[in-house]
């Protein structure tokens, strides 16, 4: 098949020197650092930080029919299988920001992957809050500056999102936040991963990602130019993603054999696939999956920790590839909700409330400390960032 990269887009054929000659002073650990990238969700907050006196997020929905449906309430009963150890905290607590960017540099990462919405925009959980995850950029960018972690955004779906509406929202990111964002390693343009992108006709996503001789409206060569990410799910996607003109494609699930993206013994093909068509094959990576407390239906997609086993299975899967992956993520730093954090979590049981609620005992880490995944997650950063600096091409 013939190599088709996005019109216009900075080629990904472009040398790594500079890199190479930053790593040769002494300066190339942070370069290595930014290739591994951990999905950062900042939609929690809890009585302390709102008017409302609410829980964010912790008191999630429960979606189940025909389960007990209704939500919990909050600490201590929250919308996760796990308890994080730092608490039910708020996204917007300066000094939580603080642990954890100190906690994601300690895992050998460079790069928070930040869940965004528009200003006018908030997720299912928390519509009383529009603009709640654009307000904390602020705080997040200057924090995460502090202790040399980078920021990218992982762009949510909304309502009437569109190429278009994209379009917008990344001019609007790099006018108001360009300062603050991670510059692709070789390209050097901001990355944006879109989430569910496939929600837009791949063929109109070519309006804003085309070459802007045909595209009038391209962001192509302007100084909106960005390197943007689409989300691979099923087969149909070696076909239709192209028509897009994306730069890449990630697969996001932690769930091995969820999707035909996120199954790994398809990303050798979808590697080659990738670069076959100009664009980097970034895998996602997970330490497991468990979202029983606010799906309960949902069991067949669970997936056990197996202290660690099935997360290195998937580092493994990654690293083996024939060519290194030039970035890899990670599926979660935080969503606790499904169970793929690699935060620290710690053992907790909570008792019964008014038969609402049954005991109930969080999962943890045990036998393990609870940064385990935060060592497992170093050990193999150093891993791929030996590839990496063995490996001239990426």
């Amino acid at each position: 098949m013939e190599a088709v990269g996005p019109a216009g887009s900075a080629s990904v054929a472009t040398s790594t020197t500079q890199e190479e000659q930053q790593h040769s002073e002494g300066q190339g650990d942070d370069l290595f650092r930014e290739r591994g990238q951990v999905f950062y969700y900042p939609w929690y907050d809890n009585p302390e930080h709102n008017k409302d006196k609410a829980y964010l997020h912790w008191n999630h929905d429960v979606l189940a029919n025909p389960y007990q449906q209704g939500s919990v309430n909050g600490d201590p009963y929250i919308g996760a299988n796990f308890y994080p150890q730092l608490g039910c905290y708020s996204s917007i607590d300066r000094a939580v920001i603080r642990q954890h960017m100190a906690m994601i540099r300690k895992a050998g990462l460079g790069v928070i992957t930040v869940s965004w919405y528009p200003p006018a925009y908030s997720d299912g959980q928390i519509q009383s809050n529009p603009g709640f995850s654009d307000s904390t950029l602020t705080s997040l960018l200057d924090i995460a500056h502090e202790h040399g972690v980078k920021v990218n955004l992982h762009i949510e779906p909304y309502k009437d999102r569109s190429e278009k509406s994209v379009a917008g929202d990344i001019r609007y990111v790099i006018v108001r936040r360009a300062s603050g964002l991670l510059p692709h390693h070789r390209t050097k343009l901001p990355m944006f991963y879109v989430y569910d992108s496939y929600l837009t006709e791949y063929r109109k996503w070519a309006k804003v990602l085309g070459s802007p001789s045909e595209h009038p409206d391209s962001i192509r060569g302007t100084k909106y130019d960005a390197m943007v990410i689409a989300l691979f799910v099923g087969a149909e996607d070696y076909q239709r993603i192209p028509q897009g003109r994306f730069d890449g494609v990630y697969t996001y699930f932690a769930t091995n054999g969820f999707t035909h993206g996120s199954t790994t013994a398809n990303w050798a093909r979808l590697a080659s696939w990738a670069e076959q068509h100009g664009m980097i094959f970034i895998p996602s990576i997970g330490p497991g999956y468990e979202d029983t407390r606010i799906r309960p239906w949902n069991a067949k997609n669970s997936r056990s920790r197996e202290e660690g086993k099935y997360y290195e299975r998937m580092m493994s899967a990654a690293f083996n590839l024939d060519k290194v992956p030039e970035v890899i993520s990670i599926t979660s730093w935080n969503e606790w909700h499904e169970g793929t954090q690699i935060e620290p979590a710690v053992a907790k049981v909570v008792k019964a409330v008014d038969g609402q609620w049954p005991e109930y005992a969080y999962m943890d880490y045990a036998p393990h400390e609870p940064d385990h995944y935060l060592s497992l997650t170093h050990q193999w950063m150093a891993k791929f960032a030996a590839k990496w600096r063995s490996v001239r091409s990426v």
